[in-house]
């Protein structure tokens, strides 16, 4: 149990690692970051730009300009946004909080969809259920979710008028369509997949003997073949924070919703090229800790794991 921790989290350093080389990169996607930042040069001196360089560090050597970035980002100090003028670890812990609301949500209402939905299609194979199911699911991974937000928006706001367009302080209605949204696309993969993982599980020979042994069904399914589909469905839980957060970009951008997706749209339609940074190295840093959260609960569910 111990190397295996040891060896994830060092796996998890390496990674994290190559996050902030990815997020300081940012810096130079565009060219020289001076002439990003400055914009419209018109009035400006060549004394002028160089002076800005200087001060913001850009005739630095590289190396010395990215562990100085990487120094100041462990203590929580991601630079001044140029375009919202504020600290932007301050405008992040202010709209942070919206996209943690948001994808919470979204993957709690996967969860309580998909899984019952799933086990109850494998258990009636071949029904009208099992392919009500399979139908829908495929339905729902066919449509992207910007096309699924628009409809929503159009029938249920504008036309029928029974819920807001948009915004984030109106109340729990202002949350029922972004988060259908959000995780629409989840509910008809993680449905495929628990349907799978529970046809596999139930052709199993320890649920033959479990049935040889005279165990009730309902004992068989709750004690025996729910437990090991659990298994897929962790992983399915950490992929699903990833594509949480990076579809938040998307639905935050198309309900305005005040939260690090749209935060980040608007940072790149701005070219604040530090708070871009800020926003991408957070949000690839949830990523890794939800899957280093995936990698130890394996050692509950599974114990073999734990003995590799």
């Amino acid at each position: 149990m111990a190397r295996y921790t040891a060896r994830r989290l060092l796996q998890a350093i390496i990674v994290i690692f190559g996050i902030t080389i990815a997020a300081f990169s940012i810096n130079f996607l565009a060219g020289d970051p001076t002439y990003v930042l400055i914009g419209d040069m018109r009035g400006m001196t060549e004394e002028d730009i160089q002076a800005f360089r200087h001060r913001m560090g850009f005739d630095r050597p590289i190396l010395v300009q990215y562990f100085d970035w990487l120094k100041n980002a462990v203590r929580g100090d991601f630079g001044w946004s140029y375009k919202y003028k504020e600290d932007n670890w301050k405008i992040i812990v202010e709209r942070f909080p919206a996209t943690l609301q948001l994808t919470v949500v979204s993957l709690i209402l996967q969860l309580l969809v998909s899984f019952p939905l799933g086990v109850f299609a494998a258990l009636k194979r071949g029904t009208k259920w099992d392919s009500f199911s399979m139908v829908l699911a495929l339905l729902g991974q066919s449509m992207p979710s910007f096309w699924i937000g628009l409809m929503l928006m159009m029938i249920f706001s504008v036309n029928l008028k029974w819920l807001p367009v948009s915004g984030r302080y109106e109340g729990i209605r202002s949350m029922v369509l972004p988060v259908i949204t959000l995780s629409f696309y989840g509910i008809a993969r993680n449905t495929r997949l628990i349907r799978s993982s529970m046809l596999e599980v139930l052709g199993e020979d320890y649920i033959r003997t479990a049935r040889a042994k005279g165990q009730t069904e309902r004992n068989v399914y709750i004690k025996h073949a729910l437990r090991n589909v659990l298994i897929p469905v962790v992983t399915m839980v950490g992929m699903d924070l990833g594509s949480l957060l990076s579809g938040a970009l998307v639905v935050e951008t198309i309900f305005a919703w005040p939260g690090m997706g749209m935060l980040t749209v608007n940072a790149i339609n701005g070219k604040d090229i530090m708070m871009v940074q800020a926003c991408v190295t957070l949000f690839a840093l949830m990523f890794v800790f939800a899957n280093l959260l995936v990698d130890f609960t394996y050692t509950i569910l599974d114990p073999r794991v734990r003995l590799q």
